[in-house]
This record gives structure tokens, C-alpha cells and sequence, in this order.
């Protein structure tokens, strides 16, 4: 469950003039305010922007008036109305967002409208705990949209968790499942996923959060539970492409494919389609503590296939990583000038046949030189490594004392030989981490 510390850092120019805020009716004269009596009642009022990060709340008692001209934008709506408002009498705890239209989702048959909508603006404002109804059929949920169809909005998980989700969809004719089947220039937020006993069980491109993502963003948010399939199986995504990105994430499922491309966090990662010459999608600020389990080939704690100006960076992966060729405690195969830097590999066993490595498998480009980037990452010096090594993939070693230090991630700036690897630690959405045992991610 979530126990976020913090929201995104309330310095936004939108809100430069909020302390302007005018609350009518808790004193003052202007003329346009109306007095109220004292009350012992108060409300949380809370104000969102256009991309559903929440910018402020504040305790109003009831029936004060805000005046919600005097703020920035001056544009301010209720959820799921398109008039603006300039002023609103408070009787009860609501929220305003400056886009038009945002749904407010509070229990399960909200989730499932959001099947038809797929641009619209979603916020739950409340726990979700899945039963057999809306939005299952025999074989469990039903997936939002598709590679397709896709999802193109924007759904604020509002720090609340959405569990019980399971589906046994192991058909050879389906493709692209989880909460969402594919996601296409949208947004997933501050949101938890946790299945129940069965798990999500597919076929081909797989994850808890979405099947396939595009040109998407996934951020604050973790899952947990199971997941398995064929090919391209991962614990939030099964394929991350094009631009899409991951960050500031968790898993903490199990992971299982039978065929290729089975990862902590994403199954593959392919940074451009084939035939164009450049892009990027990355997996930053994340880790895995799954055991991620291939029958096959493309098998990593994070990734199991990174290809094509595919990024991992400032990552680590805790659990138990097996399969046949090409596993890695961090990615199982990098191709095609990607990039794996700055992680940590703190798994206890990487298990394979051939191309094993503590930190990548294999790395290489079909048909010409291998002009990957694999540097600057850390592995735990008593990893069971296990199978045909390759050479340059265990990262350099580090033992459990260093990797329970801070200064093993940060910057070196004690100059104890420690190392550091550049990661941010602080309390905000550009300081991702701080640390327990081993580091957190700021809101859990």
C-alpha cells in the first residue's frame, strides 16, 4: 500500500500569487466577500493541474466561499464539468482541476468506464479492491484498450492502490494484457497495482500496469503479485517502446515467461521501430525485489531485452534471475546502442546455460560492431553467478555493507572509495531516492 511522503515540490509559477487565495467568510472586508458564523467544520479543498499533480490543499471551514478568479490561471473547473468557475461555497471536501472534464473514479465500475473514454482524465480518490463484476469475464479483467486502441489519457492513481486484479488469458490468439492493454501518449501516475493469488497469466506482451506502452510515461508508481506469459513479460510493462519511459518505479512480482524477452520491470525496451535511426525509451529510478524466472532466452532483473536506444539508468534488482541464454542480473540482451549505466545488481543468483553476466548476458549488434554503452554499475560481490560467463558484464564488485550505504549510489564527495554513482537522494520528484537498507524511492 501507499505511504507517500510527498507530492511533486509546490514551487510550480502557476501557484506564485496562490497565497492571494481569497476564503470568504474567514474575515476581511472586501465587497465581495459575505460573512459567515465561526464553525467547527472544516473541509480539505485541493487544487490540480493540467497534468493531475496535485499543487495545493487547504482546510476550509464550511460554507467559506473561495474565490477562485484570483489564482493564476483563473481557470478552474469541478470534476467532470467543462464551465469554469470563478467562485464556489465550500459544504464539502472537493477538488479543482484546470483541465476540463477530469473523472473522478471512486470504485470499481469507474475503473471500467474508463474503457470508454480513452482520452479522457482520471483521478481515483479512493482504494479500489477488484471483484468479479464490472470489467471480468471468465477469464478474469478485461484489459482497457489494446496496441490498437490504446489509452491516451491521463489516470492519477491519487497515491491509492487498485488490488485483487487477476486473468488467465493464455489463448494463443491474445495479446497486450494487464490493467491496460496498451497505453499510447498517456500517463500512468502515483498508482499501486496488486493482483491477487492467480495473478495476471497471458500470452504474448504482458504486464501488470499495461501490455505495450508508447510514447508513454509510467512514474510513482509499483506493483506487485505475478505475472506470466509467453514473450515479452514484464512486472509493470510487457514492451516499452518508442519514446515511452518509465520512472521513479517499483516491482515487487514475481516474474515468469516461457519464451523471450522476460524482465523485473519490462519484458523488452526498444527505444525506435525498425527503420529509423534514432529515439530513446527508458527505464530510470526504478527497482525490482522480484524472482524473474525464463524458459528461454532474454532474461533480466530489470529488463530482458533492451534494444535500439534503449536507456536503463540509476536502477537496481534484488531478486533471483533464471533462465537458459542471455540473463543478466540487470538486462539479459542489449543490442543495438543502448545504454545500461549507473545500476546495481544486488541479486543473489543469475542462473543460465550461456551468455550469463551479473550485470548484462549479452550485449552485441547483429552484422556490425558492439556499440552499446555498459558502464559504471555495481554488483553484489557474493552473487551466485552461474553458467557461461560473458566477458565485461559483471559490473564491478561491491560487498552488502557498501550496498547498504548511501554514498555507494551517491556522489563520492567524502572521498572514502566507496564509489557513487551520481543517483539523487532528497524528498521530491527530482530527488528520487532516500535510504533504508537499501534505497527507496521518496514516496513509499
Amino acid at each position: 500500500m501507499f505511504a507517500f511522503k510527498s507530492n511533486k515540490v509546490l514551487t510550480k509559477i502557476l501557484f506564485a500569487a496562490f497565497i492571494s487565495l481569497l476564503f470568504i467568510g474567514c474575515g476581511g472586508n472586501s465587497n465581495n466577500e459575505k460573512s459567515s458564523p465561526v464553525s467547527s467544520i472544516y473541509h480539505i479543498v485541493s487544487f490540480y493541474d493540467k497534468d493531475l499533480d496535485l499543487v495545493r490543499t487547504q482546510s476550509v471551514t464550511d460554507e467559506a466561499v473561495i474565490n477562485l478568479a484570483v489564482i493564476d490561471s483563473g481557470v478552474w473547473y469541478k470534476a467532470g464539468e467543462s464551465t469554469a468557475l470563478e467562485s464556489y461555497t465550500i459544504n464539502e471536501s472537493i477538488s479543482f482541476y484546470e483541465t476540463a472534464g477530469v473523472i473522478e473514479i471512486a470504485d470499481q465500475s469507474g475503473l471500467n468506464g474508463i474503457r470508454s473514454n480513452l482520452s479522457g482524465h482520471f483521478i481515483l480518490t479512493d482504494d479500489i479492491v477488484l471483484i468479479d463484476s464490472d470489467g471480468f469475464d471468465a477469464q478474469g479483467w478485461l484489459s482497457i484498450g489494446d496496441y490498437n486502441t490504446p489509452f491516451e489519457g491521463i489516470l492519477n492513481g491519487n497515491k491509492h492502490t487498485i488490488s485483487g486484479l487477476w486473468m488467465n488469458r493464455t489463448a494463443s490468439n491474445n495479446e497486450y494484457d494487464g490493467l491496460f492493454g496498451g497505453i499510447a501518449n498517456g500517463m500512468v501516475k502515483n498508482l499501486g497495482i496488486e493482483t491477487n493469488d492467480d495473478g495476471i497469466q497471458g500470452y504474448n506482451y504482458v504486464g501488470i500496469i499495461a501490455g505495450i506502452i508508447t510514447n508513454s510515461t509510467i512514474i510513482n508508481s509499483y506493483t506487485d503479485g505475478s505475472v506470466s506469459g509467453r514473450n515479452n513479460v514484464g512486472g509493470i510493462v510487457g514492451f516499452v517502446y518508442n519514446d515511452a519511459k518509465i520512472v521513479s518505479s517499483y516491482s515487487s512480482a514475481n516474474v515468469y515467461g516461457a519464451f523471450d524477452g522476460v524482465g523485473g520491470i519490462a519484458g523488452t525496451i526498444q527505444g525506435a521501430p525498425m527503420g529509423i535511426s534514432e529515439g530513446s525509451a527508458s527505464i530510470t529510478d526504478s527497482y525490482t525485489t522480484g524472482d524473474i524466472t525464463g524458459a528461454a532466452s532474454w532474461v533480466g532483473g530489470i529488463v530482458g531485452n533492451a534494444q535500439r536506444w534503449a536507456v536503463i539508468n540509476n536502477c537496481y534488482a534484488k531478486g533471483n534471475i533464471s533462465g537458459v541464454s542471455s540473463v543478466g542480473g540487470i538486462a539479459g540482451r542489449v543490442y543495438h546502442s543502448s545504454n545500461i549505466t549507473n545500476n546495481v545488481a544486488i541479486n543473489n543468483l543469475v542462473f543460465g546455460m550461456s551468455s550469463i553476466g551479473a550485470i548484462v548476458g549479452e550485449s552485441g549488434f547483429i552484422g556490425a560492431v558492439n556499440n552499446n554503452t555498459i558502464k559504471n554499475n555495481f554488483a553484489l560481490d557474493t552473487m551466485d553467478v552461474v553458467g557461461s560467463l560473458t566477458s565485461g558484464s559483471m559490473g564491478s564488485p561491491k560487498t552488502e555493507i557498501n550496498l547498504q550505504t548511501q554514498q555507494t549510489y551517491s556522489d563520492d564527495i567524502d572521498g572514502d572509495g566507496l564509489g557513487g554513482l551520481g543517483w539523487s537522494f532528497g524528498d521530491n520528484d527530482t530527488d528520487f531516492w532516500q535510504m533504508g537498507n537499501y534505497p527507496n524511492l521518496h514516496w513509499e
